[in-house]
């Protein structure tokens, strides 16, 4: 087998495996399964896992600028889940009414989020933007300003932790 066809191949399997992958994430975001779901816990740790997922992506991209020589092929991979959550219904579908600490659920999501959910709201529009502007900066390849589009989406997210997550210890 040629090495062009051995990478075809391959790269049909990758792109099989991703599209899987979308839509798994797809069907657990969608309404049905998540704000509907009789057990709020399985809400929860969706969006704990959901968190998860961008909090690596997000590391994954800041940490190809802690290197000498950062590779956009890779910034461009790693940056592609916090495009794809940002176009997802994250505050009606991972934060319902009684999946907050006050329901005896165990979570660093803080009961403003609910107290104060048109700032909540703000501050995910504020996400949304900065994955955009993200994504922007990747595809157009300039690596500064993709290096100052990390450096808003680190400050965004942060800004957001900063009020409606629990401190670490």
């Amino acid at each position: 087998m040629s090495a062009g066809m051995y990478f075809s191949v391959r790269r049909r399997a990758d792109l099989a495996r991703y599209h899987l992958i979308t839509i798994a994430i797809a069907v657990l975001l969608s309404p049905a399964v998540s704000a509907q779901s009789a057990d709020p816990m399985v809400t929860v740790e969706m969006r704990q896992q959901g968190f998860k997922d961008m909090g690596a992506a997000f590391k994954g991209v800041r940490d190809q600028f802690r290197r000498s020589r950062p590779v956009m092929v890779m910034i461009r991979e790693y940056s592609r889940p916090l495009l794809r959550y940002s176009r997802e219904p994250v505050i009606e579908n991972w934060f319902p009414q009684g999946t907050g600490p006050g329901e005896g659920i165990e979570t660093e999501a803080l009961p403003v989020i609910w107290e104060r959910p048109d700032e909540f709201a703000a501050r995910w529009e504020d996400y949304i933007l900065a994955a955009e502007n993200l994504q922007s900066a990747v595809v157009s390849g300039d690596l500064e300003a993709t290096r100052e589009r990390v450096r808003e989406m680190g400050d965004t997210c942060s800004g957001c932790h900063d009020t409606f997550r629990e401190e670490e210890d």
